[in-house]
């Protein structure tokens, strides 16, 4: 497509910026075995107080990134692996990510969790980005041969848990910049 692959946006919603329970994350996406591929941009972009829940995919590809979770985004990942993103915008290209500022001023940003994911081959395999408050975490994930960076955080946080990450130029493991973070909790994997 000419654009995103999958992108879902709460904004049709006018008063969506006010919303201050948190259980009101609509609609909920939940996809299984999903593939997508070749998109303009980004292969799956949800934003504002969505919830969104992938069961096995395959993002591959794509313009831009693989899966990126925007604008006080909720996102759970099982099995997912991206590969080959970010042909056209090289200054992007995450396997997955979280992105962009928060809208609500009720939220508290963009959140990703993974869960035995595998980037490859990407920009970028898994990147927090745009916001000090947005976070991804990976629990047994893997990393490979992705081209500036294994795991990236220009703002916010990057938490990882038994991640297996490799990368023939070793300084391309951590990448951080601005106030982003990465944290390594519980993991001799990593190297």
């Amino acid at each position: 497509c000419n654009g995103d692959g999958s992108n879902g946006h709460f904004s049709s919603w006018g008063n969506y910026q006010s919303l201050t329970d948190h259980r009101s994350m609509q609609p909920v996406n939940v996809y299984y075995d999903c593939w997508m591929h070749d998109n303009w941009d980004d292969g799956i972009s949800h934003h504002e107080n969505h919830r969104y829940i992938i069961y096995g995919m395959l993002s591959e590809y794509n313009g831009d990134g693989g899966v990126r979770g925007s604008n006080d985004s909720n996102g759970t990942i099982y099995n997912g692996y991206s590969r080959k993103n970010g042909q056209t915008d090289p200054s992007g290209g995450e396997g997955f990510s979280v992105v962009n500022p928060t809208i609500n001023v009720n939220r508290n940003g963009c959140k990703l969790l993974l869960f035995n994911c595998f980037a490859e081959g990407n920009q970028r395999g898994y990147s927090s980005i745009s916001d000090d408050r947005n976070v991804i975490e990976l629990i047994n994930c893997i990393s490979r041969n992705n081209l500036i960076a294994e795991l990236n955080a220009g703002s916010g946080k990057v938490i990882s848990r038994n991640t297996l990450a490799t990368n023939a130029t070793p300084s391309k493991l951590k990448v951080t910049g601005g106030t982003g973070v990465i944290t390594i909790k519980n993991d001799t994997l990593l190297t």
